[in-house]
């Protein structure tokens, strides 16, 4: 019996040199790019600061010294809080005042914007009574801890934090030391409200940052 072996005819690929290649590369790369910039045309996003127009002139202040103190860098946070329960988003927008105490020339005050519900917003601050004056504030957490219906607000800061219980009439009043929760001589850079026990009441974490002294 005879056997025969067949061999299969090895596949022959084509060269290309360097040069070649990176033609057909860069064409490939050019093609994505400007199938990019196409998909970016349709898809493109456009924020435009409307601040002004919506009646919001608050401007942060971190009474730079010229000593430079580590927490004139710091910038502050912010919260959206539906204050007066009308289903329309309020904003609260949290300021700095001098690193060391009773050395500042003009008041720094933290502000609360009510939503007007057209576009525009009013400043409510003084008679909301949460303007924090005096504290370098750093945010703010919402929450709504003794379960009345109204959010609360949490305001965090060097030195101390400032609770502000909501009174429902569109007012609150300073329940820190009640509440105890002021978080003395420390400085107070983040919180959240979370029920952690599942008790149905909020409890409240604060996230302090680094231990310093403009002394």
């Amino acid at each position: 019996m005879k056997t025969e072996f067949r061999t299969s005819r090895p596949r022959i690929f084509p060269v290309i040199s360097r040069r070649g290649f990176l033609k057909t590369a860069g064409a490939v790369l050019v093609g994505s790019r400007a199938s990019l910039r196409a998909g970016a045309a349709v898809n493109a996003v456009r924020y435009v600061d409307v601040a002004g127009s919506a009646g919001i002139s608050f401007q942060h202040d971190n009474a730079a010294s010229p000593e430079k103190y580590l927490i004139e860098t710091m910038g502050s946070g912010c919260g959206w809080i539906d204050y007066d329960q009308n289903g329309l988003l309020d904003l609260y927008l949290v300021n700095g005042t001098s690193a060391r105490p009773n050395t500042s020339k003009h008041a720094r005050r933290s502000a609360l914007y009510r939503n007007n519900g057209d576009g525009t917003f009013t400043d409510v601050t003084i008679k909301a009574g949460v303007d924090a004056e005096g504290l370098f504030g750093m945010g703010a957490a919402v929450g709504d801890y003794d379960n009345d219906g109204f959010p609360d607000l949490f305001v965090l800061g060097y030195g101390r934090c400032i609770l502000f219980h909501n009174n429902g009439n569109g007012t609150f009043t300073d329940v820190t030391d009640r509440a105890g929760v002021g978080n003395l001589r420390k400085w107070g850079s983040s919180a959240a409200w979370f029920d952690y026990d599942n008790d149905g009441l909020l409890d409240l974490v604060i996230a302090n940052y680094v231990d310093w002294s403009p002394e």
